[in-house]
This record gives structure tokens, C-alpha cells and sequence, in this order.
């Protein structure tokens, strides 16, 4: 695989609950087991400084990014009923049951360029963000830790982050809980979904193996894009 002159960030980023909604998803709300690649946009434009309303420079600078996302603790969930109520009418209220991850923790990889790219690496580096970054919705609000920026170089056949399933071949191994989830990979000015892409991941957290070469090391790590 060709190696790229950028350079990729990397953070970790955890908290006690995480909710990254699956919007087809009806009268329940289910989480995928990893943040998808839009809310990774979302939550480096929102550390950023880039708000909602200034979603085509989100989509133009931050969404043309390659990123990746280790998961580095066992997938957990939990469900919890939720009241919502409205605040402009006397309508009954609402009950919704809600997927939670419980305890979770990633290293996200970051690769681009330009302005905005320089300007996270500083804002990370001093542990520093203009929105509170939150994980998934903002009542799961999360820490972040810096942890380098670093070349790509040559990989092993070990992937430890989530792999784009369209992309690779996975060999099931005995014992084994292989999770398959199918996400957006972007989304556009008008919020509307992109192209989409199947991702597989473990449910232990462990390294993937695989039979391609659509992967590279970054900072000791076995990763692939989403």
C-alpha cells in the first residue's frame, strides 16, 4: 500500500456512556459499537469550533479527513427507558428505550491536512476544545487525551481497528463474537446520508486478522480508514 506524506493525529477519547444512534432505527434507539465516521467529523469539527449552521465547511475541510477508531474496551451495552417531554405544548410524555455503551474507550486516528488540521493538532496538544466534545448525544459527554502525531508505515496483518468489511476478507476464528455493522460514511450540507459501508469489529476488543493489505501501522497501531 502506498504510504501518504500526511501526518495522523491520534487521541484517546472515553466516558462512562456513549449512544452513537442508528438513525433507521424506529421506536427503539440502538447504538453502533463504535463512533461512525460522521460523528467522528462531527466531534473533531465541534472541537473545532465549527458549528451546525457552517455544516459545508465541516463537509469541506474536516469531511474529506481519513479516520480510524481502535476500540479498546469490550463492547458492553445497556438499554434504559427515557421520558422525553415537549417544551412548547402539554403533550403526554414520551417514553423511549434507549441503547447505551457502558464504559467505553477509543483511539481515534486523524489524517489530513491544511488549516484546520494544524489548528486541532495544537488544541489537542494543549488538551484544549471550543465545544465540549460528548459521545455520540450530549448528555454522554467525554474526555479526550492526547496521545501523538505521527508517519504511516508498513502493517502486520493484525488490524486492532475496526475494519471496513467491503474492503476485507475476515477469517472467522473458534470462539470468537464478530459484531457487523453497516454505517454512513458521510453526510452531506443538508445532512443527508452518503455512501455507506459494512464495518466489522470484536466484541472482546481484540485485533482482527485479515487477508489484504488495505491497512497501515500508525504509531505502533495495525489500522484501516473507515
Amino acid at each position: 500500500m502506498t504510504m501518504s506524506p500526511e501526518k495522523v493525529l491520534v487521541f484517546d477519547l472515553w466516558g462512562p456512556y456513549a449512544h452513537f444512534r442508528k438513525h433507521y432505527t424506529t421506536t427503539t434507539s440502538n447504538t453502533f459499537s463504535f463512533p461512525p465516521r460522521p460523528a467522528l467529523i462531527g466531534l473533531v469539527g465541534g472541537m473545532l469550533g465549527i458549528e451546525k449552521r457552517d455544516r459545508a465547511v465541516l463537509c469541506a475541510s474536516v469531511g474529506t479527513w481519513e479516520m480510524a477508531v481502535i476500540v479498546r474496551a469490550p463492547i458492553r451495552r445497556m438499554r434504559e427507558t427515557i421520558n422525553y417531554t415537549s417544551t412548547s405544548s402539554r403533550a403526554a410524555r414520551i417514553q423511549i428505550v434507549m441503547e447505551f455503551l457502558r464504559d467505553p474507550r477509543y483511539r481515534i486516528f486523524v489524517k489530513g491536512s491544511g488549516p484546520h488540521f494544524e489548528q486541532l493538532s495544537h488544541q489537542l496538544q494543549r488538551h484544549e476544545a471550543v465545544f465540549t466534545p460528548y459521545m455520540g448525544i450530549t448528555e454522554c459527554i467525554g474526555a479526550f487525551s492526547y496521545v501523538g502525531e505521527f508517519a504511516e508505515e508498513g502493517a502486520g496483518q493484525n488490524v486492532e481497528s475496526v475494519v471496513h468489511g467491503d474492503l476485507t476478507t475476515v477469517p472467522l476464528e473458534p470462539g470468537v463474537t464478530y459484531l457487523t455493522e453497516r454505517a454512513a460514511r458521510s453526510i452531506d450540507a443538508t445532512r443527508a446520508p452518503g455512501d455507506y459501508a459494512t464495518y466489522v469489529v470484536r466484541r472482546d476488543a481484540q485485533p482482527i486478522k485479515t487477508t489484504n493489505e488495505a491497512y497501515v501501522s500508525v504509531g505502533g497501531h495495525t489500522i484501516q480508514y473507515l
